[in-house]
């Protein structure tokens, strides 16, 4: 176990830069979908979530699913 104290009460850090998990992949066409979904004022509800709903009920092989 480690002793002393954390880095945040003045003791020294466990590393000296960022513990970096892995680089997303995300595409210009996702970011252009993000885009779009935000200009179009439909952020919890509508087309998009619609959409995905069915296509996550089809691809879970379930007969029906309620929003939550």
């Amino acid at each position: 176990m480690r002793e002393g104290k954390i880095s945040v009460e003045g003791g020294k850090p466990v590393r000296d830069s960022f513990l970096v998990f892995g680089h997303p992949a995300i595409e210009e066409d996702e970011i252009e979908e993000v885009v779009v979904t935000l200009r179009s004022g439909w952020l919890g509800t509508g087309p998009k979530v619609t959409r995905f709903e069915e296509i996550f009920k089809v691809e879970c092989g379930l007969m029906r699913m309620w929003q939550m």
